[in-house]
């Protein structure tokens, strides 16, 4: 006989997560603390796993990640049949939460979607992270699409490749002629400041293993979020950083930009995961990702 999934404790399990806390997510459902602990706990014992790591705050184990994509998918779902029902979304636009890397939301991806932005009623709610990490938000259920530069498959999502981003390493020419007057070695690279993305950028390691190997050193570095910041930072003379083609080309065009090595040329390949789920808007967007890459991206 088949048991379906009791969608209140469903919500509860979504809201101790999203809430952080049992007692937040009691708030905001309107509900006591002992009643969300006892739909969350309904929820486990008919699963047969553990959903929730009974962390400070809470998370979603990898099994309560699996039932955190089914509500986030229901809602979508709901949202989308009650406007297709009522001939328009209730609140007018339907929200729509993605995850994209910094790189990618600085140089192309609101160029390339904007015109679904403007033909549909849509709101995008973007998570901003490294083309490495972004990928945990379609797992956690939080996005129903994400840029990642990881193409693992995950339950219940599909995944394309779009094409790869090319890098540079660059600096301005003034800080080349200081830093590296003799070209860039490992020598004057040990010294010279670089700019990360933040503590998880790999960029400018891999490039500088792939110009001197096991003898690349390790660099004094700037730590700067903002892709917009970085290249306008670089340009300015502060320090040196991989920065993709697309945005780099123009000013190394005019001078105001060098490359230091055209060894440390990184290509980043990146996928579009989605919701395999059937929604007209996830569909839109999807084909119009693919159909405008090829203008962004390397093959």
């Amino acid at each position: 006989m088949y048991c379906m999934l009791d969608f209140r404790s469903l919500e509860a399990f979504a809201a101790v997560i999203s809430e952080g806390g049992f007692e937040k997510a009691g708030t905001a459902l309107g509900l006591t603390q002992s009643a969300v602990s006892q739909r969350v706990r309904q929820l486990e014992q008919f699963a047969g796993a553990v959903l929730v790591v009974r962390e400070n705050p809470p998370r979603a184990s990898a099994s309560g990640e699996h039932l955190l994509r089914l509500y986030a998918q229901t809602r979508s779902l709901e949202t989308e049949a009650l406007a297709g029902a009522r001939g328009a979304p209730a609140t007018g636009f339907e929200q729509m939460t993605i995850a994209v890397n910094a790189d990618s939301l600085a140089v192309w991806f609101l160029e390339a979607t904007l015109p679904f932005w403007l033909s549909r009623p849509a709101l995008f709610d973007l998570r901003v992270d490294d083309q490495e990490r972004t990928l945990r938000f379609l797992k956690s259920g939080e996005a129903c699409a994400c840029l990642s530069a990881r193409g693992e498959s995950v339950v219940g999502c599909i995944s394309t490749r779009l094409g790869a981003m090319e890098y540079r390493l660059c600096a301005a020419p003034a800080y080349a002629a200081r830093f590296f007057p003799d070209g860039f070695t490992a020598g004057s690279a040990a010294s010279a400041p670089v700019i990360h993305y933040n503590r998880d950028d790999g960029l400018q390691r891999m490039a500088l293993r792939a110009c001197f190997g096991a003898a690349a050193p390790e660099p004094p570095a700037y730590y700067l979020p903002s892709t917009e910041r970085i290249f306008d930072t670089v340009k300015a003379g502060i320090g040196y950083c991989m920065i993709p083609r697309v945005q780099a080309e123009g000013a190394l065009r005019v001078g105001d930009l060098v490359e230091l090595s055209s060894a440390a040329r990184t290509r980043v390949d990146l996928f579009w995961h989605r919701w395999s789920l059937v929604s007209a808007s996830l569909d839109e967007l999807t084909g119009l990702l693919v159909r405008k890459a090829g203008e962004y991206l390397e093959v």
